[in-house]
């Protein structure tokens, strides 16, 4: 991060666009997974959104990471958005 904000938002869709398992992606910021700031998709379904009700504080320098903490041999790739309000 290059100024200080807040994460609003996190948003996962992965392909193919049929899993067959629950999938769960969790957050991590510099290197310490971040309780309750995770995205899960669904069993049968491809994407996800969650708005988190305490928006995760950032500062400058903070490092974003993400973590699967599910499996599904069948994913080929998957795309993470993050809404991210900076203090500007």
């Amino acid at each position: 991060m290059m100024a200080s904000g807040r994460i609003l938002r996190m948003d996962y869709v992965q392909l193919p666009e049929t899993p067959l398992f629950l999938l769960r992606l969790q957050l991590i910021v510099n290197g310490r997974e971040k309780e309750g700031y995770s995205v899960t998709i669904p069993r049968n379904r491809h994407s996800a959104a969650r708005r988190f009700s305490t928006p995760l504080e950032l500062v400058p320098d903070d490092r974003i990471n993400f973590r699967s903490a599910s499996g599904n041999p069948n994913v080929i790739s998957a795309v993470v958005s993050l809404l991210i309000q900076l203090d500007m």
